[in-house]
Order: C-alpha cells, then sequence, then structure tokens
C-alpha cells in the first residue's frame, strides 16, 4: 500500500527533477539548432565555391537551363562563327562585358564604320567572361574595352571578382600581347541594388591596383555615374541597366579613348582563324 509519505516524497522527486529535464530539453534543442545551423551554413558554402545558382541549375534542372544561360550559349555561339567570317574586321576595337556593354551600340554613336565589335553578354559573370576569353583574344584587337563584375556580387567576393579580372587580362596579354586593355570600374548600382555599392568600390579597388598604366589602363567611371552614394536615378530605369542618357555620358566618357585607338594604323591582314573555327557564315 502506498502510504501518503511515499506519494509526497515521489511527488518532492518529480518537482525536483523537472528544471532539469527542463534544462536537459532546452540544451538539446539548442545544440540541434546549432547542428543545423552549421549543416545549412556548410551546403550554403559548397553551393557558393561550386558556382552559387549556376550550379544548382545544372545539378538540379537537368537539360533545362535558364534564359540567361540559353542567351549566353547562343551568344557565344555567334561570336564564334564569326571568327571565320571573311570579312570582319581585321583588329578590332572590342567592347567586353555583360548587358550594360550588350546593350551599347558602340560603334555606331562612335561612327566606328565595323572597327569596333561588340563582345557583351546579358548575365554574365567574370567566370563567363574567363571562359570565353579565348575567342576574343583571338581576334587579336587593337584595344579591349573591359567591364565586368555586377553580376559577381551575389556569389563571389570582391577578392575573387578581381582574381577573375587579372586571369582575364593576362590571357589577352599572352595570347594578343599588341593589345590594349582598358579595365573600366564597374558602375554603381540604385534602388533595390544599393546594397552592392561596398562591394563594387572594393572590386573597382582591386581593378585599379591591378592596372599598370601603360598595357593595362584603369578607367574610373563609379564616380561619373554617382549620385549621393548611388547610381544616378536620372542615368537608369532600374538601379543597375543603362537609359539612353546614361549611355550618352558613358559614351563621351570613352571617346577621345576610343577615337585614339581607332586613328591606331591596323593591319590589313586578317588575324589567325582559329582551328575551332566552323565553316563560314553566308
Amino acid at each position: 500500500m502506498i502510504t501518503h509519505q511515499s506519494e509526497s516524497q515521489a511527488t518532492q522527486i518529480v518537482e525536483s527533477s523537472t528544471p532539469r529535464l527542463g534544462r536537459i530539453a532546452r540544451q538539446l534543442l539548442v545544440a540541434s539548432l546549432l547542428a543545423n545551423a552549421v549543416v545549412c551554413a556548410l551546403a550554403a558554402y559548397i553551393v557558393y565555391r561550386r558556382g552559387g545558382t549556376e550550379y544548382l541549375e545544372k545539378r538540379f534542372s537537368g537539360n533545362i537551363l535558364s534564359p540567361a544561360r540559353v542567351h549566353w550559349i547562343r551568344r557565344q555561339s555567334l561570336f564564334q562563327r564569326l571568327q571565320s567570317v571573311p570579312e570582319r574586321p581585321a583588329h578590332p576595337i572590342v567592347f567586353l562585358g555583360d548587358s550594360i556593354t550588350e546593350l551599347g551600340e558602340w560603334d555606331e554613336i562612335v561612327g566606328g564604320r565595323g572597327a569596333i565589335v561588340n563582345r557583351g553578354i546579358g548575365a554574365d559573370t567574370s567566370r563567363g567572361v574567363l571562359d570565353r576569353i579565348e575567342t576574343i583574344a583571338a581576334m587579336r584587337p587593337r584595344a579591349v574595352f573591359l567591364m565586368i563584375g555586377t553580376n559577381d556580387a551575389s556569389f563571389l567576393q570582391p577578392k575573387e571578382t578581381v582574381q577573375n579580372c587579372r586571369l582575364i587580362v593576362e590571357r589577352i596579354g599572352t595570347e594578343s600581347p599588341s593589345t590594349m586593355v582598358y579595365v573600366q570600374s564597374v558602375l554603381p548600382t540604385g534602388g533595390p541594388w544599393q546594397s552592392r555599392n561596398a562591394w563594387i568600390r572594393d572590386v573597382n579597388a582591386g581593378l585599379k591596383a591591378m592596372a599598370d598604366g601603360t598595357r593595362v589602363v584603369y578607367i574610373d567611371l563609379y564616380q561619373s555615374f554617382l549620385d549621393k552614394g548611388t547610381l544616378n536615378a536620372k542615368l537608369s530605369f532600374d538601379g543597375v541597366h543603362l537609359n539612353g542618357d546614361g549611355y550618352d555620358l558613358w559614351y563621351n566618357l570613352l571617346l577621345p579613348l576610343v577615337r585614339s585607338q581607332l586613328a591606331v594604323a591596323s593591319p590589313s591582314v586578317h588575324p589567325p582563324r582559329p582551328a575551332s573555327a566552323g565553316a563560314p557564315l553566308r
């Protein structure tokens, strides 16, 4: 028979153990949350090191490619085929970058008469440009105007973007030693993208330090497009891409350099055709 005293002792044991059990439960909960956070952070780091969203697209989408990737493949395929066009300009001036470059009508506005070619691809990154730099260097351009990095801000550290740009410049120097490379600063952003500006300033500092002032020249466009710490709203329609006024400013800032390159005598022979080029376009 359970006596009243025994019941009291049992109640005391339960009551005395309840705080301890509560502490253990809380400790287990905290440990579980920390373990989950570590696993999530590790998974995010692995995805980031393997290419971020591009890696996820390739890993899980099978044969389904994002519109940006399809656009990159289509443009690069066209560029490769253009290498075999007999009438292409010898030793052109190349504008190289992402959508900000792609949307510029460089030859028309400058009056290059076909001597300026646009090799911008929307949504491209410094890695993407590095992957296709062979087709750029194969043209043996007299000058390359490079602007790349805006799209890197989502998944690369500033030093990684700067290193990719360094490799791009080195590849051009190795494969086309006479080419002048103008490394343009990444433009500021505004609106919903203005938080990227600290990242962009760090990249621009690295790009400036990379230039030697002779074969590799740094062009600071950032300050000219800035208004109250962000991209001047009068020069853009979305905080990233330029409108007509934005391109007009950009054209005028580069015009003296472009015209000086157009005045440089260009050899009459075409650069060697790469072995991988396809049949001539008709």
